[in-house]
């Protein structure tokens, strides 16, 4: 098989400041949508291969509360996205080719511990819900109804091993 490698900023005048991407489906079309911390989204519309097609133009993902500071952006199925923005997890729903907040929370449960820090990450995967909380020393994973399923570190305390981590600053699964 083939291996093919391209740079869509050598074909576009896309966002090169980008803290986040995220693939979705707009029109029966793929999009990778490019998340800057701002909150500016611009669309590329892409092959199926991944291989750029054509600029897609600016797409608004609106929120009741606005957001000073953007961190990540995951697809959480066809008509939904997930964010993370100013220590919130925000879920929006698909508007037409843009996107309205829909539940926000920063939360998951009663004690201090359950709240996150300022900054947070967000990776999806199989619909579980990765946060990385750089603030607060730790990774954590959610079912999608948003039930605590693991955590790795402790709330407020920096370490070097699993179960202490050091403001982890992303994650990916």
């Amino acid at each position: 098989k083939e291996v093919r490698l391209g740079r869509i900023e050598a074909q576009t005048n896309l966002p090169k400041g980008a803290v986040a991407v995220a693939l979705a489906e707009v029109n029966k079309k793929r999009v990778l949508l490019i998340l800057e911390a701002s909150g500016k989204v611009t669309a590329a519309n892409v092959n199926p291969d991944g291989s750029y097609n054509s600029d897609g133009g600016n797409v608004q993902l609106s929120t009741e509360t606005p957001v000073k500071e953007w961190t990540s952006l995951v697809s959480a199925g066809k008509d939904s996205l997930v964010a993370a923005g100013d220590g919130f997890v925000i879920e929006f729903a698909r508007e037409g080719d843009n996107w309205k907040g829909k539940k926000r929370w920063n939360t998951f449960g009663e004690g201090n511990a359950d709240k996150f820090g300022a900054s947070i990450c967000i990776s999806l995967d199989s619909g579980r819900l990765w946060i990385s909380d750089k603030m607060r020393n730790r990774v954590l994973c959610f079912d999608p109804a948003g039930k605590l399923l693991a955590s790795y570190g402790a709330a407020d305390s920096a370490g070097s091993e699993i179960s202490k981590l050091n403001s982890p600053a992303a994650v990916a699964a």
